[in-house]
């Protein structure tokens, strides 16, 4: 069982770690493109 959760731990730290930089700011650029660098639509695109 420690093994287990030292393995959940250590998924956990590289998950929330530049992964999800990397997945936030690609769907910032994103929208941004997508939504003519305004997000007043942000409701729409949802």
């Amino acid at each position: 069982m420690q093994e287990f959760e030292k393995l959940i731990g250590q998924l956990s730290d590289f998950v929330w770690g530049p992964p999800l930089l990397i997945l936030l700011l690609g769907t910032h650029i994103f929208l941004t493109f997508r939504l003519r660098f305004i997000q007043r639509y942000l409701g729409k695109a949802i």
